[in-house]
């Protein structure tokens, strides 16, 4: 989980950072989450060059023939591409406002990407654990932080 794990450095990076250099980890995280999506984005479409991270088999007009794969398949990259382009513009646009209390759009970019993600697992040919992905036993816990941080924010 690539993701997850890098998230999970980068936050106790940017907590270290923060005490080290006396900033409040909000006003970083605030920030740092809007060029995050727009990497993930590029990152996803790298995936989709690279032919892996593919889905499921489909019969959809738009299915992809990925090398060295089997039938048409869910271009999954695209999906995951297009979810954190959706994800830039609407933390962007929240952090322009500049009406929300500190940590709100990290907070927003957490559930976002949590909830969506939960979502685009379900056509992707990835290995099942108790009838979820990894990726969705990692998203659920998150997603529910992040909503219980929101409210508690706003």
């Amino acid at each position: 989980m690539a993701f997850h794990g890098g998230l999970i450095g980068a936050v106790l990076a940017a907590l270290y950072y923060c005490k080290k250099k006396n900033i409040y980890f909000y006003d970083l995280a605030d920030v740092l989450v809007i060029p995050l999506a727009i990497g993930l984005a590029l990152g996803r479409l790298g995936n989709y060059i690279n032919g892996e991270l593919y889905g499921k088999i489909t019969s959809l007009p738009w299915g992809v023939h990925f090398d060295g794969v089997e039938g048409l398949r869910h271009p999954s990259q695209i999906y995951e591409s297009l979810k954190n382009l959706f994800i830039f513009f609407i933390v962007l646009r929240v952090y322009k406002l500049k009406k929300f209390r500190r940590g709100f759009v990290f907070w927003l970019f957490i559930f976002m990407y949590s909830f969506l993600r939960f979502f685009i697992e379900f056509i992707k040919d990835v290995e099942l654990y108790s009838g979820f992905t990894y990726g969705q036993w990692i998203s659920l816990p998150l997603g529910i932080i992040s909503l219980y941080m929101l409210n508690k924010l706003k």
